[in-house]
């Protein structure tokens, strides 16, 4: 088809019409038409064929054939034309168009069979009616304009499904469908694409679900919800609940186990109808009773119960959901507990009842349809999300397999085990792994394959074992244990979960263990590989499984993996002494393995020895080596900002290469040296800089970019100059934009002589600072300590001289907080006040080398009443041997002082800082964009409200009282320097209340105002102190 022209055929043609076919455009200026009903505008027209206009609903332009849309007169205004957008035309939805002309053919069919048979009429027509009536309600309620769109979906479905049930039975056939459940029309699609929409997309389980009525022909299927209520065990032992359907006719379990756990996830889950384990120790005597706690835990049978799932019980809980009450039977011989549920069925009369309080509670409601039709239809079913609760499958195929249904599970049941010659074996277990045949050959490279370091390089599939539904995938399978004389019948059932590659290669390692209370011994073990020599599937049906003696005397479980799976070596050549002992253990190896760990941990500072040994003897060239491997170590702990730092220890020894404009041809060597130096030097500074970025140290990626800029500018290198301009840019804006949070440190002594061993060289009696991670916690770093040392005992306070010169190791750590030398000398840091919060908060901890923890302390031991009065301050200053950041995290302490503040004093500090943070927070919201003020009204209520610390009231009268002055008349200068500060915070409030009051938002209007009235009541209190001050207006 050409493309259309605007000629003379195209006119004018204002109308409306909506789509009544569905019409797929094959040319770029068809509109196609998806949406049956849907509203369009006409706009112009091509003769009596085609038509040009726009939908209504999804605004789409172009031209369509007029035989697919109906057309309408424009009997109605343009607003209410345009509340069709949201509602489509209802009566042209092909699934209502369908219900009518079926209706029609129906009837007419009906009359043309029934004739003059009343049997007819009275067997047939009564259900029919009843699903025609039933269609008919669906269709009125469908049109019906109240009738939210949300609910169209639902309402749609079972028009079809009632319609596909009919047509099957009258006629023997059912409509091809979309997945929107609209009928597939042949007459404009063709015969062979409705055939390859058949083959493609249509599925039994989309939209037309059959449903159950005397019309139906095949079988119904069924999806049972089941909600497990409760259970009623007398028990200190942990155990375990399965459920598992029971085919009678088939005599075996037909669907998966779903098992619920009580009390403990170690024990594995079994079969049965509602089968009961319970996890517990053998019986041992009661002298052996504190050693049981090293003991291990087998699976022991309680119990079983079972329910009859008839069909009058399915319509009963189809139409409301059924509670159960099962009650617990169990057998007194152990090994009869796989076929406890047969033996219920057959009313055994060796069968006992579990005394109470023994029982489950559990409610069953019955859905009908498939399962995705009913999670669809019942998304949220009494508050419950069933497409998050897990399926429990059937162990078989459906018995129609369509295309697209697929599974790769293998169900494997183990029945149990005939020894007739074990007179020693009574408690047996069985152990199975899936394990790889390839391994052993040395060909397989599957990354799902692991080995297990207790067994010594077993080869194995890892989480390839479940139990069925609501279990976690597992590494091995481990039956239950029951008394058996060496005949265990366990008959339990597991599925293999495998991709088909791996089913070629894997095969089931089986080992039965005799059971004993404090250890358990390996009996023998078997074989079973899972695909035939051709590597097509074993087949399905019962198989028996050569076993193998198991010999204590090999060192090595491995040597099975090559044994032939066959009955001739079962005995004689097992155990005719082919296998020798070839293993040798060397007892230095787990010593040296020790001794590494903990060199591992001290690398770091052995090669900061190292590098600064290397330095000093000028060996440069090992000294670039050490400097590297600190860089890389750092790196994988992610300290990126040490890792710049020892990159820089090498860029130091490195020189620029000078430009010159005369060549000399001796000088060439020398020449040549400087060229390497200078390229080795650009690129550990560029290395140097990604590492400070990575850290968020931008100052000092700052510095290394000024030498890069030095250079780059001599050199008239200008593109490189530009790239590395644009990163100091970069760097300048991330330093007063991104918010950074700086590392915690901590300070940590050694003390006792148990630090006087050759392993902790150099740390008793000593105090080091430590820098953590951002943010990190006290507890954290504690427990990154005891893993170091767990036989030390750790405490905050100053240890005691009986535990300085104790025999154990004591270990004093806290929280410190950087500080620095002026504050010591008593020097007043000041700043400009133009200087940005982040660039401070940098100066202030960026470069550190003295740290600080505080003490407060009472000289009376009486209490005042007031706590400002006598509180008194310990500082206790400690600076290190360097300056943090460095190339070790760990720095020792060379000085430590302490100074003791008065309490008028600490208030002075007090109300000094307490003014600066509401500088800072005011000048904050001031000047950015904060939404959220809730750190604002914080800060300022903080101060305000009395009862949240006492506020001002506690410093006047503690210490602004003519009293105080009488007392202690050499602290005149404190107290009027508080007062200044007083009246300071007084103007600070004032003005952070002025500025709270534009910002904070309706909901807290209440709020300002309380703050508002207790301020100008704290004004009216104290304000007669302040005459004659004047606020210091730094705001």
């Amino acid at each position: 088809m050409t493309d259309f022209e605007y000629e003379e055929q195209w006119e004018k043609f204002p109308g409306v019409c909506f789509t009544k076919h569905t019409f797929f455009g094959i040319h770029k200026d068809h509109l196609s038409l998806r949406t049956i009903g849907e509203p369009i505008i006409i706009e112009e027209r091509y003769g009596e064929q085609w038509l040009k206009g726009y939908t209504l609903i999804t605004e789409r332009s172009g031209i369509f054939p007029t035989s697919f849309v109906k057309m309408e007169e424009l009997s109605f205004t343009k607003e209410e034309f345009l509340s069709l957008k949201c509602h489509p035309v209802r009566e042209f939805d092909p699934v209502v168009i369908e219900c009518e002309q079926s209706l029609k053919q129906w009837s007419k069919m009906f009359l043309s069979k029934s004739g003059n048979k009343p049997k007819f009429k009275h067997s047939h027509f009564k259900p029919m009616l009843q699903l025609m009536s039933v269609i008919l309600k669906l269709r009125e309620e469908f049109l019906d304009q109240n009738t939210p769109i949300e609910a169209l979906f639902e309402i749609k479905q079972r028009i079809v499904s009632n319609l596909d049930q009919i047509n099957i039975h009258l006629v023997n056939k059912q409509q091809i469908r979309r997945e929107n459940g609209d009928p597939v029309l042949i007459d404009y699609l063709g015969i062979s694409k409705v055939h390859g929409m058949y083959l493609q997309n249509y599925h039994p389980d989309s939209f037309a679900q059959t449903r159950v009525t005397k019309l139906s022909t095949g079988a119904t299927k069924y999806q049972i919800l089941l909600d497990f209520k409760m259970v009623i065990i007398k028990m200190k032992d942990p155990y375990s609940v399965v459920f598992q359907i029971y085919s009678r006719q088939s005599n075996q379990m037909i669907s998966e186990s779903f098992t619920i756990n009580m009390g403990g996830d170690q024990f594995r889950s079994l079969f049965g109808c509602a089968h009961l384990p319970k996890g517990s120790l053998q019986q041992g005597r009661k002298k052996k009773a504190k050693k049981r706690e090293n003991w291990p835990v087998y699976r022991r049978p309680l119990g079983c119960s079972i329910h009859k799932l008839d069909k009058n019980f399915l319509q009963r809980s189809i139409r409301q959901e059924q509670s159960v009450n099962l009650t617990i039977y169990e057998h007194p011989e152990e090994i009869k507990f796989g076929k406890l549920h047969e033996l219920i069925l057959k009313k055994d009369i060796n069968l006992t009842q579990l005394k109470n309080p023994y029982g489950v509670t559990l409610d069953l409601k019955t859905f009908k349809g498939d399962l995705d039709y009913i999670i669809q239809t019942y998304s949220d079913y009494n508050g419950t999300k069933l497409k998050l609760i897990p399926p429990t499958f059937k162990t078989k195929f459906q018995e129609i397999i369509l295309p697209n249904n697929q599974r790769n599970d293998l169900y494997i049941t183990f029945h149990g085990c005939n020894m007739i010659n074990a007179k020693n074996a009574k408690n047996l277990e069985l152990r199975v792994i899936v394990r790889s045949r390839s391994e052993k050959n040395g060909n397989h490279s599957d990354n799902s394959i692991k080995t297990n370091d207790k067994q010594s390089e077993d080869p194995f599939f890892s989480k390839a074992i479940s139990y069925g539904n609501a279990s976690e995938k597992r590494d091995m399978y481990t039956s239950y244990v029951c008394g058996s004389r060496g005949n265990p019948k366990w008959n339990e059932t597991i599925k293999i979960s495998l991709t088909p590659e791996q089913y070629q290669n894997a095969e089931l390692f089986i080992e039965i263990f005799s059971c004993q209370p404090n250890a358990s011994q390996m009996h023998s073990v078997g074989i079973v590989r899972l695909t035939n020599p051709d590597q097509s599937a074993i087949k399905q049906g019962e198989r028996k499984i050569d076993l193998y003696k198991w010999d204590p005397k090999l060192s090595r479980k491995n040597s099975f993996y090559y044994l032939p799976n066959s009955k001739e070596c079962q005995e004689k050549k097992f155990q005719s002494g082919n296998f020798q002992k070839c293993a040798h253990v060397n007892k230095k190896v787990p010593n040296w393995n020790s001794e590494a760990q903990s060199l591992k941990k001290k690398k770091s500072q052995v090669l900061i020895d190292i590098i600064d040994y290397l330095y000093k003897t000028k060996r440069y060239q090992m000294f670039a080596r050490y400097c590297q491997l600190l860089c890389n170590l750092h790196v994988q702990n992610k300290n990126y900002t040490e890792a710049g730092l020892s990159l820089l220890k090498l860029v130091n020894t490195l020189e620029w290469e000078q430009s010159s404009s005369s060549f000399n041809n001796d000088k060439n060597k020398k020449s040549n040296q400087k060229k390497f130096q200078t390229a080795s030097k650009e690129n550990l500074l560029k290395k140097s800089i990604d590492y400070f970025n990575k850290g968020k140290s931008w100052e000092l990626a700052i510095e290394q970019i000024q030498l890069l800029k030095n250079y780059y500018s001599e050199n008239f290198n200008y593109s490189k100059l530009s790239h590395y301009l644009y990163k100091e840019a970069e760097f300048y804006n991330n330093i007063v934009t991104v918010d950074r949070f700086y590392a915690t440190y901590f300070r940590v002594g050694y003390f006792g002589k148990g630090f006087e061993d050759e392993k902790y060289q150099g740390i008793k009696d000593q105090t080091f600072i430590y820098k953590g991670k951002e943010l990190e916690k006290l507890p954290e770093f504690m427990d990154k300590l005891k893993v170091k040392y767990p036989k030390a005992t750790y405490d905050v306070k100053d240890p005691t001289e009986e535990q300085k010169n104790g025999e154990g190791q004591y270990i004093q750590v806290c929280t410190v907080l950087p500080s620095s030398e002026d504050v010591i000398l008593g020097k007043k840091i000041s700043y400009k006040r133009s200087i940005p919060d982040k660039v401070l908060k940098h100066r202030m901890e960026g470069q550190v080398n003295v740290f600080v923890y505080s003490k407060p302390f009472r000289k009376t031991k009486i209490k005042s009443k007031n706590e400002f009065a006598d509180l008194h301050i310990r500082n206790i200053y400690m600076i290190a041997e360097n300056y943090f950041p460095t190339t070790c995290r760990r720095l020792k302490v060379n000085e430590i002082i302490i100074i003791e503040i008065t309490p008028i004093q600490n208030g002075v500090n007090s109300i000094e800082n307490k003014n600066e943070d509401l500088v800072s927070i005011i000048t904050k919201y001031q000047i950015e964009t904060i939404q959220n003020t809730n750190p604002f009204s914080m800060a300022l209520n903080g101060v305000i409200d009395a009862a949240v610390n006492g506020g001002i009231n506690m410093y006047v009268n503690a210490f602004l009282q003519d009293k105080y002055l009488k007392d202690y008349p050499s602290d005149e200068n404190l107290v009027l320097k508080m007062k200044q500060l007083l009246v300071n915070q007084l103007y600070i409030l004032n003005v952070g209340l002025s500025l709270h009051n534009r910002l904070c938002p309706d909901n807290f209007r209440p709020f300002h105002d309380k703050m508002k009235i207790q301020f100008d009541d704290m004004k009216e209190k104290i304000g007669f102190l302040f005459k004659g001050y004047e606020a210091r207006r730094n705001i």
